[in-house]
C-alpha cells in the first residue's frame, strides 16, 4: 500500500502465488473506492511512493514466461498504469529514495538474491547489486538519510551505503507465550511532528485466544527511540492489521481486516491524523486570551534552526497548497500573492530575522498584542523550519495549519 501526493491510496492485491496476476485498488481522497483500477500487468511487486515526483510506482513480471525482467509502471490517478522502464530482476520489494533512485528486493536475479538499485534516468533494465539484503527482501522502505529498511519475520534491518550487510534497526519483542509477531509493512514517519525515521507495521497473534493486536512502532533514522505510534486489538475471525503507509499530509494510512463502526464489515482503510500538541516536534499552536495571542512553535531540541511563519486570510477562496519534493505538501505556499510573512528567519523575503529561530530546548514562544479593530478576523498560519544541522542530511519541518480567530 502507498499514497500519492494527490491524496489517493493504492492497495496491491496479489496472492502468495507468483503464477497469478495482481490488481491494484485505488481509494480516492474523498473515500471513493475503485476496484481493479490497475489490472492485466502480471504479478506485482510492493508498491512504492516516489518523493521526487509524488507519484506511486509498481513493478510487474510475467508469471508464465521464464524471463528475469520486471516492467516498471507509474500509477497515474487518471490514466492508470503508465510505462516507466524495466529492471533485470524479478521484483518483490520496491522503494524509491528522495532522489528518485529505485531499490528492488528480489530472490530472482542474474546476480542472485538481494537488494538492487535502478536509476530510471539510465539505460532501461539496469540494476546494480548492492547487498544480499535480509530475509526475502520483500518489504522495503527508504529513509530521508538514503538508507533502506528491510523487514522479515519480527525484525527490521537497515542497509546503508557504508556497509554491505544490513545492520540491526528494530526487533519486535516477543509477545506473551503461545504468540508470535510479524512485521508486515514499513513506512516513513508522517510529516512532521515526530521527526524523521521509520514506521513499522506489526501484527501480533496469540494461538490460545486466536486474537492479538496490530501495532505501528516509530523509530529514528538509525532505529533509536522506538515507541508505540498506534494500535488496534482484533479477534477471530478478523485478521487485524494488513499493512500501513504514510502520506505527505501528516497522516498514516492503516489497512485492516476487521469490522468497523455500525454495520460496516470486512477490510477497512483508516486515516490516522497527527494532532498538534505542546512539546510535539513540528507543532504550531496559537492560544488566544483576551487581547493576547500566544504562539508556540516546536522544533528540534538542539535549537538554532531558522523558521518562516506566514499567514493567509481564512476567507481566501484560493488553495495555496504546493507540492515541495521530497518533503511533502506545503499548505500555505510562501510565494503565493495572498501569503503574508510574519517572521522570516530563513531569509526568503529579505535579510533573515535572527529572532525567528528555534531556541535550545525546541520551544519558541511569542506573545502578540492584538491591535484594535481586528476583532473577528480569521487567519490560517503555517510554519516551516529549516534544520540544516540535523544529522545525517538536514531536515525540513512543515508544521500543521493553525486557524487563528481574533476575539
Amino acid at each position: 500500500m502507498a499514497a500519492d501526493r494527490f491524496g489517493n491510496v493504492y492497495i496491491v492485491d496479489q496472492t502468495s502465488s507468483t503464477f497469478t496476476a495482481g490488481t491494484i485498488t485505488k481509494v480516492e481522497a474523498g473515500g471513493t473506492v475503485v476496484p481493479q483500477f490497475v489490472s492485466g500487468l502480471g504479478s506485482l511487486s510492493q508498491i512504492a511512493y516516489d518523493p521526487a515526483d509524488g507519484y506511486c510506482y509498481v513493478a510487474s513480471f510475467s508469471p508464465i514466461l521464464p524471463v528475469v525482467l520486471s516492467s516498471i509502471w507509474r500509477i497515474d490517478p487518471n490514466q492508470g498504469a503508465v510505462p516507466a522502464g524495466s529492471v533485470s530482476v524479478i521484483a518483490s520489494g520496491f522503494t524509491i529514495d528522495n532522489a528518485g533512485l529505485m531499490y528492488f528486493g528480489t530472490q530472482t536475479a542474474l546476480q542472485g538474491a538481494g537488494l538492487y538499485r535502478h536509476d530510471p534516468s539510465g539505460p532501461s533494465g539496469n540494476a546494480t547489486f548492492l547487498s544480499p539484503g535480509f530475509a526475502q527482501n520483500a518489504i522495503l522502505q527508504s529513509l530521508v538519510s538514503g538508507d533502506i529498511l528491510i523487514a522479515g519475520g519480527n525484525e527490521v534491518r537497515r542497509w546503508t551505503p557504508f556497509a554491505i550487510l544490513p545492520v540491526p534497526y528494530y526487533t519486535h519483542p516477543g509477545p506473551l507465550p503461545n504468540a508470535f509477531a510479524t512485521v508486515n509493512s514499513l513506512a516513513r514517519t508522517p510529516f512532521n511532528q515526530i521527526g524523521a525515521g521509520g514506521l513499522i507495521g506489526v501484527r501480533e497473534f496469540g494461538t490460545l485466544c486466536f486474537c492479538g493486536q496490530g501495532l505501528t512502532m516509530s523509530a529514528g533514522l538509525t532505529g533509536q527511540n522506538p515507541q508505540l505510534f498506534a494500535s488496534e486489538p482484533y479477534s477471530s475471525p478478523s485478521n487485524g492489521l494488513r499493512c500501513i503507509a504514510s502520506g505527505i499530509f501528516q497522516d498514516e494510512w492503516w489497512y485492516t481486516d476487521q469490522p468497523g463502526p455500525g454495520p460496516i464489515a470486512g477490510k477497512l482503510l483508516w486515516r490516522i491524523r497527527q494532532v498538534p500538541a505542546h512539546a510535539s516536534q513540528g507543532s504550531l499552536i496559537a492560544e488566544v486570551a483576551s487581547t493576547i495571542v500566544m504562539l508556540h512553535i516546536y522544533g528540534p531540541t538542539s535549537g538554532g534552526d531558522p523558521f518562516l511563519l506566514g499567514a493567509v486570510s481564512a476567507i481566501s477562496p484560493v488553495s495555496l497548497a504546493q507540492f515541495a519534493p521530497p518533503f511533502g505538501v506545503i499548505d500555505l505556499w510562501p510565494f503565493h500573492p495572498l501569503y503574508t510573512p510574519i517572521l522570516d528567519g530563513v531569509g526568503v523575503f529579505g535579510p533573515p530575522n535572527p529572532f525567528a529561530q528555534i531556541p535550545a530546548g525546541g520551544h519558541f514562544l511569542m506573545a502578540v498584542t492584538i491591535p484594535p479593530g481586528l476583532s473577528g478576523l480569521a487567519f490560517q498560519l503555517q510554519e516551516l523550519t529549516l534544520s540544516p544541522n540535523v544529522a545525517p542530511n538536514g531536515l525540513f519541518f512543515i508544521s500543521n495549519v493553525e486557524m487563528l480567530v481574533l476575539p
